[in-house]
């Protein structure tokens, strides 16, 4: 913000710094078969569902997804509300 970014600008840096790794892991693992491979191996830990049901899958998916956006807005927002100069006056 000191250097002219804007309040929209600092949050949208925060939150794709945060969901684009998260995204990226979701997409190589189920796109690599990962998931389907470990399937195997968790279904002795899963009660009542299928450990390759497509549907759980993407409720996990959507499930991780939004927690990380939440969890990168709430300091994004924080971030967007901080002043530049109390910041630069506390370095």
């Amino acid at each position: 913000m000191a250097l002219g970014a804007t309040r929209a600008d600092v949050r949208s840096l925060i939150i794709k710094s945060v969901v684009r790794p998260v995204a990226i892991g979701i997409v190589a693992g189920m796109g690599m078969g990962m998931a389907w491979w470990l399937a195997t191996f968790l279904q002795a830990f899963v009660f009542e569902v299928d450990a390759r049901d497509p549907w759980t899958s993407g409720i996990v998916a959507a499930l991780l997804l939004g927690s990380a956006l939440v969890a990168a807005w709430l300091p994004a927002r924080r971030a967007a509300r901080t002043d530049p100069a109390a910041v630069l006056r506390a370095l």
